[in-house]
């Protein structure tokens, strides 16, 4: 399979800049029209729960809903013992339509899958130190809860 991907995705992309790496790159202005347009890939999908139920954030001019979700790793150890790891995601949602949907419809528990793009972050705390986030921008969210599957309301 990763295969048959590189053959579909990368050759085709090496071939647009002319199968030049990095180094190869002089800084020059034809060099710098090349990387504009270089496409990427920045693609996350996540099935889990939600911690905690959608909030609806920001201001007016620039709403967003966040809420957080858990995704578990499931694994054996050499002993046998069978361990299940939990991480936790920030999801935001600033897409309109999808934003309003997601702050009326999702709960604390619901089951989620949720497709996006990951976002890194740093800030500055209280206390004068640099902190680093990162966030799930959320494009698509389909909700996998049986008593919002069953609603009339969709």
């Amino acid at each position: 399979m990763l295969r048959s991907l590189t053959s579909r995705v990368v050759a085709p992309l090496s071939r647009q800049v002319g199968r030049r790496c990095m180094a190869d790159f002089t800084g020059n202005a034809s060099d710098m029209q090349v990387m504009r347009f270089e496409k990427s890939v920045n693609q996350v999908n996540l099935l889990g729960r939600l911690g905690r139920d959608a909030e609806l954030r920001g201001s007016a001019e620039h709403p967003v809903v966040v809420f957080s979700m858990a995704t578990n790793s499931v694994y054996t150890k050499q002993d046998g013992q069978t361990v299940s790891h939990v991480d936790w995601h920030r999801v935001s949602v600033f897409k309109p339509g999808l934003r309003e949907k997601v702050a009326i419809n999702l709960k604390k528990g619901d089951r989620v899958f949720v497709s996006g793009m990951l976002r890194y972050d740093e800030y500055v705390d209280s206390n004068e130190n640099v902190q680093k986030s990162s966030t799930i921008l959320a494009s698509d969210l389909v909700n996998l809860t049986k008593r919002y599957l069953g609603s009339e309301d969709s």
